[in-house]
């Protein structure tokens, strides 16, 4: 947002494709085997998912309709240049957007770098190391957790 404010223009297209595509309750599923070792992708591949279950057809037809040929695409995520690109925009530039980094980050960038092919430095991730997530202690019940999920 800061970026298009600088500009003085620009377009943001949101959809709600929730966890990659996988819906909320799906992605909480993915999270519990997160935290028994698996990475993102492996954790959605288990669940019988593909790594990345978005579609951006929707969005550069958005683009498409409002009469904008070229973009500066600020994003890192390859699927999303490409459904640009099959839609007959024009990418000037690619911006990559990155989250700073912390020992918690890490793995994650990392996995989305090379298994993905999203566009990230991470050099600043690898310097910092891994670090186990922290836990957070909750009060709730395993029934009031199951009425959450329901």
């Amino acid at each position: 947002m800061h970026g298009i404010a600088g500009e003085g223009r620009g377009l943001v297209v949101y959809e709600q494709q929730e966890g990659r595509g996988i819906g909320l309750m799906s992605k909480l599923r993915a999270y519990a085997l997160q935290d028994a070792g698996l990475d993102t992708i492996d954790a959605n591949l288990a669940l019988g998912f593909a790594p990345d279950c978005r579609d951006f057809t929707l969005s550069a037809a958005i683009v498409q309709f409002l009469g904008i040929s070229c973009v500066c695409l600020l994003s890192n995520n390859p699927p999303k240049t490409r459904a640009l690109l099959r839609y007959d925009i024009e990418i000037v530039a690619e911006i990559p957007r990155e989250a700073s980094p912390t020992p918690y980050r890490s793995a994650y960038f990392r996995t989305k770098r090379e298994r993905v092919g999203h566009k990230l430095s991470l050099g600043a991730y690898e310097s910092i190391g891994d670090a186990p997530l922290p836990r957070v202690e909750t009060r709730s019940t395993k029934a009031e957790i199951a009425d959450f999920l329901s």
